[in-house]
């Protein structure tokens, strides 16, 4: 049985948003679970500490990231967890998590588009699918692209959730000299 709560933050989704989220609170000096289902991604991550295909001049911590390629290990690993990836392929990312594990976590959305087949934007999907009330959502949006986030370049992200203390607590995670954020009470991200 793997140690619970072993990092800050659990990261789920190995594109180019989610490496410079990685990136992002790295350089915070966050520990972070990164679960990663592409086998060469995961692979070359664990032995080179890069992403082989995505903002691949970053080169990772290895006290602070802790690749994994099993979903239940990373979301059992941290209090918080971050979806990024495609809203596509969200529920096949999330096909081997056991349904109970998100309940008491406090899950966070940066991904923007419909879930397929379910016709919902993310949070009501996680909502319904996993039972995560609203509260414990935390939408995550801004008008920032990944390579201009891992260079650093100046932009903001919004944090969204019914509980103004949970949006803020995340978004303390990321914020820094280049990341300013903002906290929203506004559920329109959620339904």
């Amino acid at each position: 049985m793997h140690d619970l709560l072993e990092s800050d933050i659990s990261v789920v989704g190995s594109g180019s948003w989610a490496t410079t989220l990685a990136m992002l609170l790295t350089s915070n000096n966050r520990k972070i679970t990164w679960y990663i289902d592409r086998p060469k991604i995961f692979r070359h991550i664990r032995r080179y500490h890069n992403n082989p295909h995505y903002i691949s001049s970053v080169v990772f911590d290895t006290e602070l990231v802790r690749p994994v390629d099993d979903i239940n290990v990373a979301v059992e690993s941290s209090p918080v967890v971050i979806l990024v990836t495609p809203a596509a392929f969200l529920k096949n990312e999330l096909s081997g998590l056991r349904h109970d594990l998100l309940r008491e976590k406090t899950v966070c959305s940066g991904i923007k588009g419909i879930v397929p087949g379910d016709n919902t934007v993310v949070g009501e999907y996680i909502h319904n699918a996993y039972n995560v009330p609203y509260d414990k959502i935390v939408i995550v949006t801004g008008p920032s692209h990944a390579e201009e986030v891992s260079m650093e370049k100046l932009t903001y992200l919004t944090f969204a959730s019914p509980d103004m203390e949970r949006a803020s607590m995340v978004a303390q995670l990321f914020a820094n000299r280049w990341l300013i954020t903002n906290i929203s009470r506004d559920n329109k991200y959620l339904t």
